[in-house]
């Protein structure tokens, strides 16, 4: 059963009910939105990937408490600009503020600001391997481009007292960041950012905190079709939490993880049992530890740049027994047009001449 599904059966207030009652009590609640909601009369383009609903299926994000959401991701302009257009205004008109997405450049990379308890937080999102949308005029999703958020941050630090980045980007399904986002995230703290908060690995990621703030790699799946999924058959694709923060004018003050299993119904259900609770908050303290040591997670990256050229192995081989290397290289031409194949094509070659290719499937 997809999302799609468990909607259309128990209403739209279903995905979030079993972890409401958290959210709602929280000052701020902020998520992001991998899916388009849609008019039924829109014309939509055809898409391989189907993460889109009818409008009203999406009133439930606001009753379950979400107040800004970031829709800067590889999914919001999938069907087309009319299908996004109608995203942005339903959630507008829900109260709901987004983030990483608008008419232009410009309007993507305008921020969110809301008054919590006598502070103004602002909100800024990005995200890998996107574009505008085809036509002459937008939608476009604010790309992760170092300069762009360095100037955004300068620009928000002089209206706001708080400030918290979304980052979408890197491979799926692995366990460790790419040293390349690592070492982005810890300038953009240095900049002025507090809290930045990464998704679209869809496994959850490590932790840490760094000079005033915090950065979290990625937050896994929230509400998500994991059971009978064969695309998210992977080891944690279940698991994920919830991050409550306490914040003060200095950063972050405090933070809690509150760990959440996906169930078949594609709920985000909160571990009740004990020792499950701890068995998930020990594993995000393992897969934290290699963020403090470079020559580790370097060797991690090169195993996750191996393992994503593997997933293409099969396809690339077809082509070298029909055109030789010749094709070979067409086929590296083709992946590296987006910049999540490119990161990983780079990783694999100075990895390789760091590590040797054997070094990299013995770490394995």
């Amino acid at each position: 059963m997809g999302v799609l599904d468990s909607i259309r059966h128990f209403g739209p207030d279903f995905p979030f009910a079993p972890c409401s009652p958290i959210l709602r009590q929280g000052d701020l609640v902020f998520g992001n939105l991998e899916m388009v909601l849609y008019d039924r009369g829109t014309q939509l383009r055809e898409s391989r990937i189907d993460f889109k609903v009818p409008l009203p299926y999406g009133a439930g994000l606001g009753r379950a408490g979400f107040q800004v959401l970031s829709v800067a991701n590889n999914h919001i302009l999938d069907f087309g600009t009319p299908a996004c257009q109608d995203t942005l205004k339903f959630l507008q008109k829900q109260g709901i503020q987004t983030v990483g997405c608008g008419r232009d450049l410009k309007e993507a990379r305008k921020p969110a600001i809301c008054m919590v308890r006598g502070q103004r937080v602002g909100f800024l999102a990005y995200s890998d391997d996107v574009g505008q949308s085809k036509g002459p005029h937008g939608p476009c999703v604010a790309p992760i481009k170092k300069k762009n958020l360095l100037e955004d941050i300068r620009a928000l630090r002089q209206q706001v007292d708080l400030i918290i980045i979304s980052l979408h980007a890197d491979l799926e399904f692995v366990a460790y960041p790419a040293p390349w986002r690592v070492r982005l995230c810890r300038q953009l703290i240095e900049a002025g950012a507090d809290l930045i908060l990464q998704h679209h690995p869809h496994v959850p990621q490590g932790v840490e905190r760094y000079r005033h703030g915090m950065i979290i790699y990625s937050l896994g799946s929230f509400v998500f079709p994991v059971a009978g999924n064969d695309y998210a058959d992977h080891p944690w694709t279940d698991q994920s939490f919830i991050l409550r923060v306490w914040m003060d004018r200095r950063g972050i003050a405090s933070a809690e993880f509150l760990p959440v299993r996906i169930n078949r119904f594609n709920q985000p259900v909160p571990l009740s049992d004990e020792d499950q609770r701890r068995e998930f908050l020990r594993y995000l303290r393992q897969i934290s530890l290699p963020l403090h040591r470079p020559d580790l997670l370097d060797r991690f990256w090169l195993q996750s740049c191996i393992a994503a050229f593997g997933t293409h192995w099969s396809w690339i081989k077809e082509v070298y027994w029909e055109k030789g290397w010749a094709g070979v290289v067409q086929c590296l031409e083709f992946l590296a047009r987006t910049s999540e194949n490119r990161r990983w094509l780079l990783g694999l070659l100075s990895g390789m001449a760091r590590f040797g290719l054997r070094d990299g499937f013995r770490h394995k």
